[in-house]
């Protein structure tokens, strides 16, 4: 409440569009305390396909992305003298989901990113977690929720979810990242969200 907020668009995949982005941010709010890393594609890439174009696409956004934002953030978090970088990742970087494999390992490449950019950051006081929302409702997945096809797979995962909840709100994800963007001490954690669905497969 009261805040503002400004529309700045950039291209995570273009190092350079991402740096100007930081330096517009920070000739508006006077600096840079929080970087939410949440820009990411979501496509399957079945065993045998030629995807050479969706895996590009995915590991383009979903890992360099994420890296450009992280190094065009650092230095002015540290000219803050600290703050906090909250990447997001999905359950599948820690249980893999069959058909989607580069999904799979761009959001796992996230989760590690994030373990050792903890550790190095640390010391100047630049806290870095991951989240790793499981099945939420947006936009992105509406169709595939609406999908005659795909009721008989959903009720299916909605038994394997001890919850019985098959896809969480947006706004109980939103409780996990304001918990990682606290004051409280956690450093290079992925907070797993996903109705217990990671913890039932295994």
């Amino acid at each position: 409440d009261g805040g503002r907020a400004v529309p700045c668009v950039a291209d995570v995949r273009d190092e350079k569009s991402v740096q100007r982005l930081f330096r517009d941010v920070e000739a508006m709010f006077g600096g840079v305390d929080i970087l939410v890393n949440a820009a990411g594609v979501f496509e399957p890439s079945p065993p045998g396909a030629t995807l050479t174009d969706v895996t590009d696409r995915m590991i383009d956004i979903n890992v360099k992305g994420a890296w450009n934002c992280i190094q065009a953030a650092v230095e002015p978090l540290k000219r803050r003298g600290g703050g906090k970088i909250l990447n997001f990742a999905s359950v599948a970087g820690v249980a893999g989901v069959k058909g989607f494999a580069i999904y799979c390992a761009s959001k796992a490449a996230v989760v590690m990113m994030t373990k050792v950019v903890a550790a190095e950051l640390a010391p100047f006081s630049i806290n870095v977690n991951a989240l790793a929302p499981g099945n939420t409702e947006t936009p992105m997945n509406e169709a595939l929720r609406k999908d005659p096809a795909m009721r008989d797979a959903l009720e299916g995962m909605k038994r394997m979810t001890p919850s019985g909840v098959t896809f969480s709100k947006p706004e109980e994800i939103v409780d996990a990242a304001l918990f990682l963007l606290s004051s409280r001490p956690v450093f290079g954690t992925t907070l797993v969200v996903d109705e217990g669905f990671s913890a039932a497969i295994g």
